[in-house]
C-alpha cells in the first residue's frame, strides 16, 4: 500500500470525509472502534460505502511506518468510484449495448486487475463490486491492469443482489458464472445488454446472487481441473460477447 495514498490521525481522516476525497477504505484500532471520538467517522463513511476493517494496532504502525495514526488511517483510491445507475443510464443515452463485471468476493488485487484490463480491452461498461469485501485499487491492482483502471468506471455499491435487481430493471440480463450451471457459455446469448457475475475461485458466485441471474453458465474444462483462474474465466466470457456483437 502506497504511503502517498494514506491519510491518518482523527482530524485529518475526518477532514478528507467532509471534503468528500475518493477514500477506499478506513482502517482502525480494533481495541477503539467503540470510541465516541469514531463515531460520527464510521457512521459518515458507511453511508458514503466505506469499507470499515477493525485491524490491531501493529498493522496500523506498519501502515504509517511508525507514525502517529491515533488509531485511524485511511486508504485513498487514486480512481473515483462511479455510481451504477449514472453508468447504466450514460450507456443507453450514447447508444451502446451494456456490459457490466460484477466482481461477488474477488479480493486478490492481481485478479482484480487482471480482470480490470480485459474489461477495458472488450469494452465493458464498467466493474461493479460491494463496498466491503473487495479488493480496493491500489497501485498493485492499477499496474496489474495496464493502467485500465484509470479508465474504465468502477461501480461500488452497498449490495450485491439489489444491484443485480436494478440491472435487471434496467433492461440488462445478468449470468452468473457457475460449475453447477448446464448450459455453455457459447449457447448463450450476449448480443442483449448484458452483465456477469464471477465469484472468487474458492467459493464461487453466492447463493444469494446464483438464485437472482437470469442464467447460469458455464466454460467446459474437458481436463482435470475443476475450475480456472476467475480472470481467466472473466476474459473468455467478455471476449465471446465481443465476438457475438461484432458478427451482429
Amino acid at each position: 500500500m502506497a504511503q502517498d495514498h494514506l491519510i491518518y490521525g482523527v482530524h485529518p481522516v475526518r477532514e478528507a470525509l467532509d471534503q468528500h476525497r475518493n477514500i477506499d477504505s478506513i482502517f482502525i484500532n480494533k481495541n477503539l472502534v467503540k470510541k465516541e471520538n469514531f463515531e460520527g467517522i464510521i457512521f459518515e463513511a458507511r453511508k458514503r460505502m466505506i469499507a470499515i476493517k477493525a485491524v490491531p494496532d501493529e498493522k496500523l504502525r506498519r501502515m504509517v511506518k511508525g507514525a502517529n495514526h491515533q488509531g485511524i488511517v485511511a486508504f485513498i483510491s487514486p480512481v473515483p468510484y462511479y455510481r451504477m445507475e449514472d453508468v447504466i443510464m450514460r450507456e443507453f443515452d450514447e447508444g451502446r449495448t451494456p456490459l457490466f463485471i460484477i466482481l461477488d468476493g474477488i479480493t486478490d488485487v492481481r485478479n482484480f486487475g487482471a480482470i480490470a484490463r480485459s474489461a477495458y480491452g472488450a469494452a465493458a461498461s464498467g466493474i461493479i463490486i460491494p463496498a466491503a469485501g473487495s479488493a480496493g485499487i491500489g497501485p498493485d491492482a492499477i499496474k496489474t491492469s495496464a493502467g485500465a483502471l484509470m479508465h474504465i468506471p468502477v461501480c461500488k455499491v452497498h449490495n450485491l443482489k439489489s444491484a443485480v435487481q436494478y440491472l435487471q430493471g434496467s433492461g440488462i440480463r445478468v449470468f452468473a458464472a457457475s460449475e453447477k450451471a448446464r448450459k455453455k457459455y457459447t449457447e448463450a446469448d450476449f448480443t442483449v445488454p448484458a452483465a456477469f457475475i464471477l465469484g472468487s475461485e474458492e467459493k464461487g458466485v453466492s447463493a444469494s446472487l446464483l438464485k437472482t441471474a437470469d442464467e447460469w453458465l458455464q466454460i467446459p474444462m474437458p481436463g482435470k481441473l475443476a475450475s480456472l483462474n476467475v480472470s481467466v474465466s472473466a476474459g473468455i466470457l467478455m471476449y465471446e460477447a465481443l465476438r457475438q456483437r461484432d458478427l451482429e
